[in-house]
């Protein structure tokens, strides 16, 4: 449910996803499990929680965006120019703004970290205090 759910939002964006990038979208995910595993101080995962499990979905593909990298533009099928770059993602719809004008026309890492960052911080209200 979880994958389809990153497939979904990933398609969005209209990037082709290969058998490589299955593989590394199932692991981004149970990657991200264990971090917030972690960061919450939780023992397992919990299932059917849907609060989490968007927080999970949008780490998981804003993780794969900064993998690879869309910078380059190479993950477009229509755009090959650098003209039509991502100018921002929202987190909580996941909505896309292309940037048409030449300069700051790249999605930079750091900005895709501050939503990651954001993100992390959603996950406060699921943390638990070991004593």
């Amino acid at each position: 449910m979880i994958f389809e759910k990153v497939l979904s939002k990933i398609h969005l964006f209209n990037i082709d996803i290969d058998n490589s990038d299955e593989f590394n979208i199932k692991i981004l995910i149970e990657t991200i499990k264990l971090q917030i595993i972690t960061y919450c101080n939780i023992v397992s995962y919990p299932e059917n929680n849907i609060n989490l499990d968007n927080i999970l979905v949008d780490l998981v593909v804003l993780n794969f965006i900064k993998n690879k990298n869309l910078s380059t533009n190479s993950l477009f099928n229509n755009n090959s120019s650098s003209d039509n770059d991502i100018k921002s993602i929202n987190v909580g719809d996941f909505s896309l703004t292309y940037n048409t004008s030449p300069e700051n026309c790249s999605l930079s890492n750091s900005y895709i970290q501050n939503q990651i960052d954001y993100c992390f911080s959603l996950l406060n209200k699921f943390r638990c205090i070991l004593w």
